[in-house]
């Protein structure tokens, strides 16, 4: 037990996105506030998500649309207006 002092016994059980999801629906469009290489942020509406792309990088500052909503990930590609 010594080291029962200075280890870690809590765990998180909160997941990436969970219960913000209910607010996006495909075909939204947002701002990357990072660079997407495939998986970084992305903000819609005023809100951050962790989004990816399906393999390609995007700089931040790109628009992006959602394409496809999977569980807890947000699957976007470049906006084209």
């Amino acid at each position: 037990n010594v080291w029962s002092g200075v280890s870690l016994n809590d765990t998180m059980t909160n997941k990436v996105n969970e219960n913000l999801l209910n607010r996006l629906s495909i075909g939204d469009v947002g701002i990357a506030k990072s660079v997407l290489r495939p998986v970084g942020k992305a903000s819609f509406d005023d809100t951050e998500y962790e989004v990816q792309t399906l393999g390609h990088y995007l700089d931040a500052g790109t628009s992006v649309c959602i394409i496809q909503i999977i569980g807890l990930k947000i699957i976007v590609e470049t906006f084209k207006s």
